[in-house]
């Protein structure tokens, strides 16, 4: 009998051992699985703050782009406008009037030459602030697209699968709407006069 009991005191004390280390497995999973769901739900709430950022940074560059573009094409149509002035003035002054041109004599028939630098610069402007304002766009499609995974692909969909998707429409033309609704874009002749 001592033998007898021996043995279901061995069992026993077995049996007890693999239900703590049983329990301790499972407490540990619960801890981890609780850090995860917390830390994905902590990402997720990180990526909309981020994105609500982000179209406040769009704003902020179409408005900063809109600005550039607008006074620099200012400038140049100001340029454009006095240059003509000046020209008149020059070209009366030297054809017309008393002196019949003597007054132009140091311009040697040479005409003063229209500087194109200004429309230049608004060109390259125009292309570095539009390709910028594209960049910024398209960082919130990527976190956009990562948001939605976030919640409609498992295992994450399980934390995070019933909030909503952050929705975001692109700035764009209603030439490039026409063009996605249609899937036909036949408008090609850029220097069409209307």
């Amino acid at each position: 009998m001592n033998r007898k009991g021996n043995i279901m005191n061995q069992n026993g004390s077995l049996a007890m051992k693999i239900l703590a280390v049983g329990g301790g497995l499972l407490i540990i999973l619960i801890i981890v699985s609780a850090t995860w769901a917390i830390g994905l739900s902590n990402d997720e709430k990180r990526l909309v703050n981020k994105m609500e950022a982000q179209e406040q940074v769009i704003e902020a560059f179409f408005d900063k782009m809109w600005k550039i573009l607008k006074q620099q094409a200012g400038v140049a149509e100001n340029y454009k406008d006095s240059f003509r002035a000046l020209y008149k003035d020059l070209m009366a002054g030297r054809y017309s009037g008393e002196g019949k041109g003597q007054m132009m004599l140091w311009i040697k028939e040479q005409n003063p030459q229209f500087d194109t630098k200004l429309f230049d610069k608004l060109m390259v402007s125009i292309e570095a602030q539009r390709e910028g304002f594209f960049v910024e766009q398209k960082k919130i499609i990527a976190m956009v697209n990562e948001h939605k995974n976030m919640i409609e692909v498992f295992p994450s969909s399980i934390v995070v699968g019933d909030r909503p998707v952050f929705k975001y429409e692109v700035i764009s033309s209603a030439v490039a709407k026409q063009v996605m609704e249609t899937r036909q874009e036949n408008d090609v002749d850029l220097f069409k006069k209307d």
